[in-house]
């Protein structure tokens, strides 16, 4: 599942809201947490988990890179 051009629907860039849960998500698509989950690996290729981690994971490093905050800092700021 792709929008026009070929870009994924569901890219994320960013940082994602400290506290987000993939239960967070369902509730606000107004599905189960198994069907988010199954639909967003069907459409991707990759667990909602997985991208949640790496979108987090991706954040961190830009932190820590291009500032000169503490870990613990950057660690709530990444979410």
């Amino acid at each position: 599942m792709t929008a026009q051009g070929g870009t994924p629907p569901y890219t994320w860039s960013g940082s994602l809201p400290a506290g987000l849960t993939i239960d967070h998500l369902a509730a606000e698509v107004r599905v189960s947490r198994s069907v988010l989950q199954r639909r967003f690996q069907r459409a991707l290729g990759r667990t909602l988990h997985d991208e949640m981690l790496r979108v987090r994971i991706a954040r961190a490093k830009e932190l820590l890179s291009e500032t000169e905050l503490p870990i613990a800092l950057v660690a709530e700021r990444a979410g």
